[in-house]
This record gives structure tokens, sequence and C-alpha cells, in this order.
């Protein structure tokens, strides 16, 4: 335990930007998949200029356009590997992209997602009128997202929609569309750009290279750099050479040649001290590449593949946190290391890669013997690139390129001492450090991540999560102090803020002991179940008379009941005020660093129990008890859903709140839970609850 909890410690604390220097992007168009073949590249970049009429698309390998799309009330970012991440408001289902692969293009609107995959395809996930549509889709190149409609340009040059999707049919030697609330705009192969109906006037826009549409407007990019725009550009030099632009309601943001940032925003920055994410200054963003404008809020990509956001934060729009969208560097023990490189690729595609993030001209790949790799080689864990660092290919631990049973059988012989494997190699067979699990645990999870990729049936993740490091000190000081440190947990607007514990005997000594293993009635907060569950368990005291560990959790009980005090009066009777509103999103949204994993959880049920109540089927219930005569755990479909229905029934029928919080079986739990406000209560089984799905998908 002791050994996993310092790796991980580690690993959160490592830092994952490399900052390279050079400015030329040079190539700021579309992403492939690595290894991907299909459609072949062309020379140029520019949309406009690379395309014959007639002529079928292509698409530009591994730029940025298209990598990330902002929507109203949520964001998606595609990997160079063809996997998406997201951010924001699950309202509608948007965010249901993980387990997409192959994907080149995506595109968001108010309540939807679209990815266009390599071989022509697409995926769709959320709600719009006529998505039926999409899935029938075929030999597609890009897609746009009006404010109910998608349209998508077809590899042939032609355009087709959603039913509801303004009228394209008519058109043909299409290189480029974009889609406003109501209309949408293409770019036609000789520069000029056609418009249907309701669309702003862009019939004297010439020698387009570039064009961006988003609620009444539109903007576009000539062939010499020079922005133009259905709304006011004073803001923008009429001189420079920009090289990607969007638009939408939430203002005009362009990137220059040389990586900087122009943004005419018409939001204001929404820092809310009760939310985790901040909005960022875009402008400030270096090196930038890629640009996206929603609705209320604006995304920026840099060439490493981290994004920056600004503007509007009610629904978690800004947090953008968690995207690395190219391959990077992770530092561990002060050697680097660079991930997201897949399996199977070849130097020459690895090359690329990390020429892209580092923004090096070119890159040196040798062997671990220092010979100079051949580009038709395979990349193989500890492979160097220059000065850059060593290649990770998790699951690559023999360093041969590729995974295999030899791979599994090094796992076994690290667990009985029987290999001193170190550095890359050893770094790339540790595939479930997160679970924060015992050693002998975290080496049966990665013997089984590898079997199930060796039969076909599961896939390594080489990119790993971006860690937001929220708690990073304070776990580290917490588990120093006393390794059952298992976690970390704040509640922003509250005075909770205190390590997670958890007795590995069994007998709840943390019930009443706190975290420096001194006996009080206070005791600590601390774990049911040790190891990540479907529905994780977190339990404290309500310690009325020093108004500490849970008891502010009732505070944001009454506070959304519409109390104006604590109702515990004997101890406390505290006025309510600056305290989460959980009828907004970001403000029931909770972040918890538990077993390894730092996630966000949104609240979808909050209610206190009346006494006296049943504690077989209050507690036990609530917290999927296995044990016992009674088993209480949720092991079907069918019995996860009745304990959601349940739980949103008791938060409306005792609480008087209706979250509608997008929440289904497959979502993993959080129950947090304290005693009652009265003491008497408490006494008689009565809790209260709040019950969370998580939302970093």
């Amino acid at each position: 335990m002791k050994k996993i909890i310092a790796a991980l410690l580690t690993l959160i604390m490592a830092t994952a930007l490399f900052a390279g220097c050079g400015q030329d992007n040079g190539d700021v168009d579309l992403p492939v998949n690595v290894g991907d073949t299909t459609p072949k590249p062309q020379e140029s970049t520019d949309p406009g200029q690379s395309q014959t009429a007639g002529a079928a698309l292509t698409r530009a390998p591994l730029g940025g356009t298209g990598m990330i799309a902002a929507g109203s009330i949520h964001n998606i970012g595609l990997r160079t590997n063809g996997t998406i991440v997201s951010g924001g408001h699950d309202q509608y289902g948007q965010r249901r992209t993980s387990n997409w692969t192959d994907i080149v293009f995506v595109a968001a609107n108010k309540s939807a997602t679209i990815g266009v995959k390599a071989d022509g395809s697409a995926l769709f996930a959320g709600e719009m009128t006529g998505s039926e549509a999409v899935s029938g889709w075929s030999n597609v190149y890009m897609a746009a997202m009006g404010g109910d409609f998608a349209v998508a340009l077809l590899n042939d040059g032609t355009v087709t929609g959603t039913s509801g999707a303004p009228d394209v049919s008519a058109w043909s030697d299409m290189v480029w569309v974009a889609a406003g609330e109501s209309f949408a705009i293409g770019l036609k192969s000789d520069g000029t750009v056609a418009a249907t109906t309701g669309a702003p006037d862009v019939s004297a826009w010439t020698n387009m290279v570039k064009i961006a549409a988003g609620a009444d407007r539109a903007a576009g990019i000539t062939a010499e750099g020079k922005l133009v725009a259905s709304i006011s550009t004073a803001a923008f030099d009429a001189n420079s050479d920009y090289v990607a632009v969007d638009v939408g309601a939430a203002g005009l943001v362009a990137v220059r040649a040389d990586g900087s940032v122009v943004a005419a925003m018409e939001v204001e920055a929404d820092n809310d001290p009760l939310v985790y994410a901040d909005s960022k200054d875009i402008a400030a963003v270096k090196n930038a590449v890629s640009v996206a404008v929603g609705d209320t809020h604006a995304v920026v990509m840099d060439r490493t593949g981290y994004a920056y956001a600004y503007g509007k934060n009610t629904d978690l729009q800004c947090d953008v946190g968690t995207f690395n969208l190219r391959p990077y560097v992770e530092n561990v023990n002060g050697a680097n290391y660079i991930r997201g490189i897949e399996i199977g690729s070849t130097v020459e595609q690895a090359k690329k890669l990390i020429a892209l993030f580092t923004g090096a001209d070119s890159v040196a790949i040798t062997k671990a013997d220092g010979s100079e790799a051949a580009d038709t080689d395979t990349v193989a864990t500890g492979m160097k690139a220059g000065d850059v660092g060593e290649i990770v290919i998790m699951g690559d631990g023999n360093g041969d390129g590729a995974v295999t049973e030899e791979d599994s059988a090094l796992i076994d012989a690290i667990l009985t001492k029987q290999s001193d494997l170190s550095g890359a190699k050893l770094r790339a067979l540790q595939l479930s450090l997160s679970y924060g699990l015992p050693a002998p645990e975290c080496r049966a999870a990665d013997k089984n991540t590898i079997a199930a990729y060796i039969a076909g049936t599961g896939s390594i993740d080489q990119f790993g999560d971006k860690v937001r490091g929220t708690y990073t000190d304070k776990f580290k000081s917490a588990y120093e102090a006393n390794n059952d440190t298992v976690g970390y947990i704040e509640v922003l607007g509250t005075n909770v803020s205190y390590p997670i514990m958890f007795d590995m005997t069994g007998k709840w000594y943390y019930n009443d002991h706190t975290p420096a293993k001194e006996k009080a009635e206070s005791g600590s907060v601390y774990a049911y179940y040790y190891g990540q569950q479907h529905n994780d368990v977190i339990t404290g005291h309500n310690s009325r008379p020093s108004g500490s560990m849970f008891h502010q959790l009732h505070h944001i009980e009454d506070f959304n009941m519409g109390k104006s005090n604590c109702e515990e009066k004997k101890y406390c009777g505290k006025e309510l005020s600056n305290l989460p509103d959980l009828k907004v999103y970001s403000e029931r949204v909770w972040d918890v660093y538990l077993y390894g994993e730092e996630a966000r959880y949104e609240i979808f049920a909050m209610f206190e129990t009346k006494a006296p109540a049943d504690v077989e089927k209050s507690l036990m219930e609530y917290v999927w008890y296995p044990y016992g005569n009674t088993n209480h755990d949720k092991d079907t479909d069918e019995k996860v859903q009745a304990w959601i229905d349940e739980c949103i029934k008791q938060t409306k029928e005792l609480s008087g709140l209706e979250l509608n919080t997008n929440v289904n079986v497959k979502d993993d739990f959080l129950t947090v839970f304290t005693c009652a406000t009265q003491h008497s209560d408490a006494g008689k089984g009565a809790r209260l609850y709040f019950m969370l799905k998580k939302v970093d998908y």
C-alpha cells in the first residue's frame, strides 16, 4: 500500500506540460488517427487552396481544426489517437462520448455532439431534432452544427443535412461548411462562399480559405490572412496573418500565424468562488493553433494540445483542465516520459507527433542501445527522442513495441522480485496506478488490462488522464502523516476540507479516531469500502458543538430548502449565505480525490430521512451495504435503476428539489452521508444523504 501511494504521489505531482520553443505551427487542419491512411494528406493546409473542384476532399494530418468544439454548455476535445475527452454539463447526454474511437473531427451545438470517423461515418450523442439521420451518413469529411440541426460535407464536395436543416441539397464543390443558429454557409473550391436563407450577407466574400459561423454571424480568413466578419472587426489588426477563426454568440476569436490570440468577447468572465473551474484569459495563450466559440464561452487549444476557456461558467463550460489532446511529456522522479503514442506506430509517425507538440522542425529518435531508429521501425518503450524524453508505450514493458504475454509475465516477475525493471519500461507496465490499490491488486488489474488487449476485448490508454492536482499538497501531507489516507474531500462554500481515511482491519477505527489516531468522538471522514466501487461511500460525523466534520453539509441542505439559518439551533443556528445553489449545475459539482483518482461528481439527489428510520431499509440500502444476512449490493441494472429512482423520489418529497440530472445505471456513483440535523433523530437512524454521479467520463 505504501509503495503504491508513494508512486501515486509522484504521478499526481508530475509536470506533464512540455514547453517547447519555436512558434511556427505550420499545420492547422484536421487530425487523423496515428497510422491511418484514409484519406491521404496533401501538401497544402488551406481548405480553399488545397482542393480541386469535383475532386475528393483530403484532410491534412495532425492539425488543430476539428479537435475542439464548443457548444452552449459543454466542450469536446479530440485526441490525436481518435478518442474523445469532454467538459461541461451533460444535461442531454451530449458528453457520453468516452467510448468513441477512430474519430477525426468533432462538432457541437446546444445539446449534442457529432464525431466524424476515419471511415466517413458519424456518431451522435445528445438530443437534436432529426438526429437519427446522422447514423446513416457515409463518406463524411466534416460536420457543422446549428441551433437544432447539423450539416455534413461529404468527400465529393456535396452537403447533406438533418431534418430541420436549411436547404443545402444543391450545394457542390464545397471544401468547408459552417452553421449558425438557423443557417449554413459553405466555402467553395474557388474561394467564394454560398449561404442559405437567413445567413448574413457573404456574397462579396472572395478568395477565402477559412469560414466560421455561429448564432447570427459569420467570419472567415482570406488567402492573404486577413479577417472578415459580419460583425465588427475593430479589435483585430487589418494586416495580421490570421490562420484560425471562430465566431458565436459569445464573440469573435482568431489566431495569428505566430500563435497569438485576438479575442473580441461579448460575455464577461464568470469566476464563482463556489465553482471549481475558472475562466481564463485566452488572449494570453501562446502558440495557439485552434479556437472554438460557443454561445456563452470560447475555447483555445495550444500547440501542446492543452485547452483554455473564457466566458460564462454556470455549467462548467470553462472546465477544460483535463484536455490533453496531443502527446505530452510526463515527469516522474525527474525522468521525462513521452506519453500518447499508440501501439504499433512507426518511428516516422512518432517523429511527426513529437515535432507537433514541441514545435521542433525535426526530431531524432534513437533506440535504447543508442543507435538511430529507422523511420519504418515500430516505436517501442525506451526509445529516446533527443532531449525531449524517453518514449513510453503503455503495456510494452520489454521494449519490443508490442504488447504480448511476455509483458504480462514481466508483471509477475516484478511482483515476485524476480525482475528489477526500472525507468521507462517499469512505467510502461504501471497501467493501474490510478486505482490506488495495493501492489498485488494493482498488478492483477494491469494483467487484466493486457489480457483484454491481447484478446481484442479491451484497449490500453496511452494518454492517461490529465491530473488536475487540486489536492496534491493536502493529500501528500495527510498521507505522509498517516498512510491510511486514501483520499481528500473539500466542499466549496463550507468548512469541509478533510483527508479521507480507511481502516484496513474493517473495524471502523476512524469512526472515533482522528487522522492522527487520537481517540475522539468526532472521528474522521472515512470511506466505507476499499478500492473503487460502482458506488463509493464516504461518511463523517455531524459534529454539532464544533460545527466541524460534515456538519456544514446541513447548511447546504437548509439553504437549498429555503432556510435562512441552520436548523440545528442549540449549537449552530448560523445565518446561511454564500452557499452552493444546487439548482445551478456548476454549484452542485464536487471535486473529490479518492483511491488515486481526482474526479468531478454531480449531485443528483439530496435528502434527510425522517426518524425513526429503518436502518435495513434506508442506510444499508442507500450505501449498497453488501454484508450481513441481507445483501444490498446493486448487482443488476434493474437494482441500480430502482436505487436511482428512489433517491430522486426522496429528494423531491423530503427536500422539495428537482435537479433534473442526466443519470443512468452505467454511471459511477459517490454517496456522502452524515447524521441527521438533530441528535435525537440521528439516534433513531435518520441521516442526511448526498448522492452524486461521476461527470469525468
